[in-house]
């Protein structure tokens, strides 16, 4: 009996007899279907395939192009090849604005499931999944590339679709927005392919984290055959179906100017007209005089110009009831009328159930509309979204509540409706939605967006009263991830601490009726308004912290034998790093935030890898407890002091002992490295500083004059002077070139644990147990 022939999977389907993915993986189907007719290409693939597949080196890959080049259909092209290969490649496309495709934790998600997918033997421990998107990526291809990928001689490649279309939050634009989700280097057997616009910003981030490779579509000496061979493909595959002569193909070829877009677009309009009528003069050169033309056709009729005007706006895909639901539709007529008129610049997709639901085909579609309707009209459309909806409370229907959580405040914003914004933001069952299905980060952030947008429309006076509701969110942040249903008391309570008054509150805040809570009647406080949020989760004290040198995070050393990295902008402990014995009394970020050097009690240090939070090296050869390290300039070595009365100096890539520093007869208790990375000043207990020669260990001088224990010490930005901090109950400046101290600082009653000088070296700031500074 003849075997049943078996078809191949189309791309973005499963293989037959495969198991359903983990409902963390998004699935892409839709969108890889959109460029299931790729054809062409053959050069650039087999470039691809040699990069990423039969050469050995670990390297990012971005592929960039203007709009329409193709760049998505190139990777889309490139993973099914891979996949008829009998490859997995985890992969990602970010869509602007589109459901959670661009929300770098949905993005993580997604990947790490996928990695598992692949490599069952890798499960991520429970604890990874609470760090920070792009720690939990981190860790998850270390822990692959550790456990299949060296031993087998196995490699991983990523795809990343779209980085270009990621927007971080708005205010304070990070250093690295890609920091979000990306790894800051690749381990070993790991490659990623992405697409980007061309000199956007992001591809000078990606250079920084290792090997990168960028395949310009645009660079014409390099692809402009390429890409008219790819163009010419297209209509030799579709011109049979429309009936296209040689002359038409030839033309729509040369016009395209190697632009897919500007194939796809105009394949779609050709399909609608009947050959009679179709003319090679008709046909629009480059891509934006076919989205005009396009427009040009389709907006005489006012149902389509209203029905794209509102998806210009929406921030996800819309069904015909809901665009209906907006636009005011009454009839039926109306939606048949934009159905036929506005297909042609419009994606078809299907939520659960079958229901149809439509979007702008591409983002230089979005553009063009936007431009054509002018600003009045788009708010306006806007402010028809927020009031048609996206309104509060939401409908029962699963889609319009998370619509409204997403986006109720951003299309009032977008209005300007700043009254009607906050009509909802003070919603305490909005603000409780959020955080118990969104994330405290995401309300706080949202709310955040409200107060600078508003400002600076003009409208201080909301745009107060966002600040103060985004503050109280923050500062309340470590209880409402714990128990978001104590919203109504934790954000009316901190108000009130904050200095509304009683009858404020009860005017601007929309209670439910049913709920009741405990309210501060006396709003006393020591608090200084300056205090943005708690960063709680240690089980004992917290001996000392250090700032990452970008600014994103916060390394807490503790009595409780950890440390957590904090994300400053939203107070979550991003990772727990575990694996001392005793208490944790100091800690050093490394100049490219990369590591964090930890000091204990236990007598060792380590150093750990802060994108997946994992110990790399365990220093071990202190005797007594280790008090105080600091990294020196150029990240290589770290300087130890401890109880033992010595300092070591140890290579961080080894872990290796180079020097032990010999000559205090107590303990040490701390040390500075000067800013030219040759010497290090420690303090002892021995009442004495020293300075010493990294190079060699010799001390080249000590430092005499205090009469106790000398307990802290800091150098100069410019590396002349030393402070010291006392148990004597003074600082004192030291001269390094003489060893002279040139000033004693006199004031405190009582000990002073601790000092630190202002970067222009201008002032020295003391902490004293007189409780002081």
């Amino acid at each position: 009996m003849q075997g049943r022939q078996l078809r191949s999977p189309q791309p973005g389907e499963a293989p037959p007899g495969a198991p359903p993915p983990p409902p963390e993986v998004i699935s892409f189907a839709l969108e890889r279907q959109r460029h299931a007719g790729f054809v062409g290409r053959d050069r650039l693939l087999a470039r691809l395939d040699q990069l990423l597949v039969a050469d050995t080196v670990d390297r990012w890959v971005v592929v960039t192009g203007g709009p329409g080049m193709g760049k998505s259909a190139v990777l889309a092209a490139w993973l099914a090849r891979r996949e008829a290969a009998g490859a997995a490649v985890p992969h990602h496309f970010i869509r602007r604005g589109w459901a959670n495709w661009d929300d770098p934790e949905a993005l993580v998600d997604s990947l790490v499931a996928q990695i598992e997918a692949r490599f069952p033997g890798a499960r991520e421990p429970e604890s990874d999944a609470r760090l920070a998107p792009a720690a939990r990526l981190a860790a998850a291809l270390l822990r692959v590339s550790e456990r299949a990928l060296v031993p087998c001689g196995e490699r991983l490649v990523l795809l990343i679709d779209g980085l270009d279309e990621y927007d971080p939050p708005p205010g304070a634009l990070p250093a690295d927005p890609l920091a979000a989700f990306l790894p800051y280097a690749l381990p070993p057997g790991v490659s990623v392919l992405c697409a980007s616009r061309p000199r956007h910003p992001y591809i000078d981030k990606l250079a920084t984290r290792g090997a990168l490779v960028q395949i310009d579509l645009d660079d014409a000496p390099s692809f402009a055959d390429d890409n008219a061979a790819t163009v010419r493909a297209f209509w030799e595959r579709v011109a049979p179906k429309l009936g296209l002569d040689a002359q038409f193909i030839a033309q729509a070829v040369e016009r395209a100017g190697g632009n897919l877009q500007h194939a796809e677009m105009l394949r779609r309009h050709l399909s609608g007209v009947p050959p009679e009528q179709r003319r090679v003069d008709d046909i629009p050169r480059g891509l934006a005089a076919s989205i005009a033309s396009a427009w040009e056709r389709v907006a005489i009729e006012p149902a389509v110009v209203d029905g794209l005007g509102l998806l210009c706006a929406a921030r996800d895909a819309l069904t015909l009831d809901e665009l209906g639901r907006v636009a005011g539709w009454t009839l039926e007529p109306q939606r048949r009328a934009f159905l036929r008129g506005a297909r042609e610049l419009l994606i078809e997709t299907q939520r659960a159930g079958g229901v149809r639901e439509y979007r702008l085909h591409h983002d230089s579609i979005r553009a063009h509309v936007a431009d054509a309707i002018g600003i009045d009209r788009l708010a306006a459309h806007h402010l028809a979204l927020a009031q048609r909806l996206a309104t509060w409370p939401a409908p029962a229907d699963t889609a319009a509540r998370r619509y409204a959580l997403h986006h109720a405040l951003l299309h009032r914003a977008e209005a300007g409706a700043w009254a009607e914004a906050w009509r909802i933001a003070a919603d305490v069952a909005f603000l409780e939605a959020k955080c118990r299905e969104l994330g405290v980060h995401d309300a706080e952030a949202d709310v955040a967006r409200m107060a600078a947008r508003c400002r600076a429309s003009g409208d201080e006076a909301h745009g107060d009263r966002f600040a103060e509701l985004a503050k109280a969110l923050g500062r309340e942040s470590h209880w409402l991830r714990a128990a978001p249903e104590a919203t109504v008391a934790l954000v009316w309570n901190r108000l009130h601490r904050s200095g509304w008054s009683g009858s404020e509150l009860d005017a601007q805040l929309r209670v439910p009726e049913s709920v009741e809570f405990l309210r501060v009647r006396h709003a006393e406080t020591q608090e200084s308004p300056a205090l943005l949020r708690d960063l709680a989760g240690h089980t004992d004290g917290v001996r000392a912290c250090a700032v990452t040198p970008d600014g994103r995070h916060v390394v807490s050393a503790s009595y409780d034998s950890t440390l957590k990295v904090w994300e400053l902008a939203s107070g979550r402990a991003v990772a727990t790093l575990q694996g001392h014995t005793d208490g944790v009394t100091a800690c050093a970020v490394t100049p490219d935030s990369r590591h964090v050097v930890s000091a204990s009690y236990d007598s060792t240090l380590k150093v750990w890898e802060l994108a997946s939070g994992r110990a790399v090296v365990t220093l071990r050869g202190h005797t007594h407890g280790v008090n105080a390290c600091a990294v020196t300039p150029d990240g290589r070595h770290v300087v130890s002091a401890s109880s033992d009365n010595t300092l070591k100096v140890w290579e961080l890539a080894s872990g290796r002992a180079v020097v032990t520093l010999q000559g205090h007869t107590h303990w040490v208790r701390a040390c500075a490295v000067t800013p030219d990375g040759r010497h290090v000043v420690s303090a002892s207990g021995d009442h004495t500083l020293k300075i010493w020669d990294l190079a060699s260990g010799r001390a080249v001088a000590t430092l005499q004059g205090h009469s106790d224990a000398v307990t802290g010490c800091a150098v100069t930005p410019d590396g002349r002077h030393a402070v010291s901090a006392s148990s004597d109950e003074t600082l004192k400046v030291w001269d390094l070139a003489s060893g002279r101290a040139v000033a004693t600082l006199q004031g405190h009653t009582f000990y002073v644990p601790a000092c630190a000088v202002t970067p222009d070296g201008r002032h020295v700031v003391s902490a004293s147990s007189d409780k002081t500074l």
